[in-house]
């Protein structure tokens, strides 16, 4: 996040107009070791995103689905080197341009697992990107897919506080933005978090229940990803 913000990419400075919990992690070592995290309010942060977006000068979004590129002749001179002119959109239409760059996230032929189920999806609700798939294998891409192991959300009122440490942001908090000497919270309204620990009675029930998921099966290689709890109970198991 600082290194986006150094090259003046926006989430450090929408993140800290959207955080409700900051706080630097392994404060007990030294600065090298020092990460920042936060726990953002998906809802302001898509509000604050999007208007920085739009009152940016001399930028027009349109929005579609984009399904393939659009490719001059190869030059002869440099055989299946080819010039992106443009992209199609799902709905067919064309956006010529200069030069393309593709920010695919998870949408690329993306597939959402729950439990055994399998669901072609770019993230939950959205379709994947199929068209712009094939194209990129067919100009000789290696295409392949990373993994995250989302936890399930669960009801606030459903939990017993009482069982799990609390755990207070930081007052004051610290900003992810090199461009801020402040977040938009005061100290005091930031929410706490929770911390709470597997028992072996939690990684039996995992380990007698691993039929009943796919994503384990599946898998990765690659950066580093994020691990679902079953994944960390196969690794970490006290056995």
């Amino acid at each position: 996040m600082r290194e986006v913000d150094a090259l003046d990419g926006v989430c450090g400075r929408i993140c800290d107009l959207s955080g409700i919990h900051y706080k630097v992690l392994n404060r007990r070592k030294g600065p090298a070791v020092w990460g920042l995290r936060a726990q953002i309010d998906r809802k302001l942060y898509k509000q604050n995103l999007q208007k920085e977006i739009l009152d940016t000068p001399g930028l027009t979004v349109a929005e579609g689905s984009v399904e393939d590129l659009i490719l001059d002749p190869p030059d002869s001179m440099h055989p299946g080197k080819c010039q992106v002119s443009g992209v199609i959109l799902a709905d067919g239409s064309k956006i010529s341009a200069s030069s393309v760059v593709l920010t695919n996230g998870t949408f690329l032929r993306g597939m959402v697992r729950v439990g055994t189920e399998h669901i072609p999806a770019g993230r939950w609700g959205e379709n994947p990107s199929v068209g712009l798939a094939q194209t990129l294998e067919r100009l000789g891409f290696a295409v392949g897919r990373l993994k995250t192991g989302t936890p399930p959300r669960i009801a606030k009122d459903s939990v017993d506080f009482s069982a799990v440490t609390r755990h207070e942001a930081d007052d004051p908090p610290i900003p992810f933005s090199f461009m801020n000497d402040r977040v938009w919270i005061r100290p005091e309204d930031q929410l706490p978090c929770h911390l709470t620990y597997t028992t072996a009675a939690v990684e039996r029930i995992i380990q007698e229940n691993l039929h009943l998921s796919s994503h384990v099966k599946e898998t990765s290689a690659g950066p580093r990803y994020c691990p679902s709890i079953e994944s960390k109970v196969l690794r970490f198991s006290r056995a």
